[in-house]
């Protein structure tokens, strides 16, 4: 198996911004064996083009934390291809699908898992650490990325003097501080109230817009799948065919 894989640089003016960055072809995941077997994707055809904002909408069990999963090559499938910027991630080792995961996806989560000890601007500088990025580099990177959330005035501060939408925030630089192509949010609102929860979005949509880094977010929020461009709803493990917003809805 191959671990190794192209740079997650941005796409060229020629390349155009439809270019699906994620394919999905005949995807399904199955878990366990014989009469234990439990199938969570079936059978699954999809793509997600550059810059979009998708929201991933079903009740539980439908399949939608298992495509979270699978496309921020955390799982792999049972069968079929998943094609993360024309690269085969079924040609990949673990080893190169942890260092595609460091490059080129970031990742927002309901609870914020941040280090309680460090400081904001250690928190998001983490990703580049990793990277080996130098002292100087990465805390210039780490400060323009809070900056473009609103929080250089909160740097130096700790989580425990953070509020959870200023946290969460925080959470949000620490996944963009690498450039990612792909930013995937899972349940990114659920732990905040509601006034809360629509800033968080309307952040997410503008750095979406301003940025063009490609979203998916996983939410039983109506609310705030309605905010993305596109939703896709999950039912038994399968897509549901031209699924958009006006008729998705969000589940339970």
């Amino acid at each position: 198996m191959n671990a190794g894989f192209a740079n997650c640089d941005r796409p060229s003016a020629s390349q155009g911004s439809s270019e699906p960055l994620i394919v999905l072809e005949n995807i399904a995941r199955i878990y366990g064996h014989g009469a234990a077997a439990v199938t969570a994707l079936a059978g699954v055809d999809l793509s997600i083009v550059r810059s979009e904002f998708v929201a991933a909408v079903g009740p539980s069990g439908s399949g939608k934390s298992t495509f979270l999963n699978l496309i921020g090559c955390l799982d792999t499938p049972s069968s079929g291809r998943y094609r993360f910027k024309g690269i085969d991630t079924g040609t990949l080792d673990a080893t190169g699908r942890a260092l595609l995961r460091r490059t080129c996806i970031g990742f927002v989560f309901q609870r914020f898992h941040l280090i309680k000890r460090a400081s904001a601007l250690e928190n998001v500088e983490l990703p580049l650490l990793y990277q080996g990025v130098s002292h100087h580099v990465r805390r210039d990177a780490a400060a323009a990325m809070l900056a473009v959330v609103g929080l250089s005035q909160r740097m130096h501060s700790t989580p425990d003097k953070l509020s959870g939408g200023q946290q969460q925030r925080v959470a949000i630089a620490r996944a963009l501080v690498v450039r990612p192509d792909l930013l995937i949010a899972d349940e990114p609102t659920g732990a905040l109230d509601s006034v809360t929860g629509a800033e968080i979005v309307g952040l997410l949509k503008q750095l979406n817009r301003e940025v063009g880094t490609t979203i998916v977010i996983v939410t039983h929020d109506p609310s705030v799948a309605k905010q993305a461009a596109r939703t896709i709803r999950f039912v038994d493990g399968h897509v549901m065919q031209g699924c958009v917003n006006d008729g998705c809805g969000s589940g339970t």
